[in-house]
């Protein structure tokens, strides 16, 4: 590759040393949000020509764009032409595969969401890589975009995911088990995928700054819905554990409210809560956790007994998790928390001391939005494959 030096001499230049300019430069404007050419030449430590080919390489792959400068009256002369990162230039999909619902986004780089969706689980049948792949393709299109600016994938899935990526034992969807589903949807997609255990996802999303603990070191979320699980992070990085598989509570021991041995899984769900209303001789037609909740919040004695034994269930399950993993502060979500006025008093008093204990302000989105980030991850090699095609 030839260069013209600022005498007017030409020069060879390595492609790698090019490509190592294209990224600095990306890296710079992406940072500081808007750069003139002389900037980028002074932050990139390269000459002004050499900056001004660069920047407009950059433009012609639509990875930047020249912004209009603002007026300054205070200067003579015509203002300098600045350029700015385009967070369209490529996609990322985050996708929350539950026992129940399926949510997708699809946002530009930054994270800003351009489309989203949620079907029914149960709809997406075995070929579950296919659906989610048809789904994803539609929101692109529908959206204006092509499949070629997809940057990254994450997926959190309401399953264990094996250090090979595939996924185990599913609690309700037998027939995915032992799916592939990264590899297939990478090679589908075009672009990098991670899939994660859906538990080890949504601390990620509650510590970042939508979330409901913004910068917590360690951060430790309880999800409880159809089904019961934990994720904890440590400074940001989510606890996976040997075979990836922590947080799987399910199968802890429990006493039920009649003294009857059982698990989590078994009664702190929301069917369970449901079967347990019946059992206490509850009248009203309720068949989910929503139902429940209105019933309680009507004043009816067995459903408000339900939701009580559930608080104390719940402060003894943050008690022995705070004991075992000492974290900063934890967060309860799920389905079940959309009930949290009914437990927060039963709970109260029954938390450890100085231990700050929330309902998530994200809700059943917290995985979804963890999903985002951990695509977010791929964007840095996914514009460094692009500028090397430059």
């Amino acid at each position: 590759m030839v260069m013209i030096t600022a005498d007017g001499r030409s020069s060879h230049v390595p492609a790698d040393v090019r490509l190592a300019n294209l990224a600095r430069i990306v890296d710079e404007l992406r940072q500081a949000g808007v750069l003139s050419r002389s900037e980028v030449a002074r932050r990139v430590g390269i000459s002004l020509p050499t900056a001004h080919r660069l920047v407009s390489d950059l433009a012609d792959l639509e990875i930047v764009e020249e912004e209009e400068p603002e007026a300054d009256n205070s200067r003579l002369g015509r203002p300098p032409v600045v350029y700015r990162f385009r967070e369209d230039a490529g996609l990322l999909v985050g996708v929350d595969v539950g026992n129940e619902t399926t949510r997708l986004a699809l946002t530009t780089l930054s994270g800003r969401v351009i489309t989203a969706q949620a079907v029914t689980s149960d709809r997406l049948g075995s070929d579950l890589s296919g659906a989610l792949v048809a789904k994803i393709a539609d929101m692109v299109s529908s959206a204006g975009h092509a499949m070629a600016q997809l940057a990254g994938a994450g997926v959190g899935i309401a399953v264990s995911v094996d250090p090979a990526g595939f996924l185990r034992a599913p609690p309700i969807h037998s027939e995915w088990d032992g799916l592939p589903l990264g590899d297939e949807l990478g090679r589908e997609l075009g672009c990098e995928v991670t899939v994660a255990q859906d538990d080890h996802l949504s601390p990620i999303a509650e510590s970042s700054d939508a979330g409901t603990f913004p910068s917590a070191s360690s951060l430790l979320v309880i999800e409880i819905g159809r089904g019961i699980g934990v994720g904890m992070t440590l400074d940001g990085v989510p606890i996976a554990g040997a075979h990836r598989r922590f947080g799987r509570i399910a199968g802890w021991p429990v006493t039920g409210p009649s003294g009857a041995p059982g698990t989590l899984g078994d009664h702190l769900v929301t069917g369970g809560l449901v079967r347990l209303y019946h059992e206490q001789g509850g009248s009203r037609e309720v068949r989910d956790g929503a139902a429940l909740a209105i019933a309680a919040r009507g004043g009816d004695r067995q459903a408000q007994e339900v939701f009580d034994w559930a608080a104390v269930s719940i402060a003894d399950l943050v008690s022995r998790l705070q004991l075992l993993c000492d974290p900063q502060a934890v967060v309860i979500g799920g389905g079940l928390a959309r009930a949290y006025d009914l437990l927060e008093p039963g709970m109260a008093g029954r938390l450890p001391p100085r231990l700050k204990v929330a309902r998530s302000v994200l809700g059943e989105q917290a995985v979804v939005v963890g999903a985002v980030f951990v695509a977010g991850s791929h964007v840095d090699s996914w514009l460094r494959n692009r500028l090397a095609r430059a």
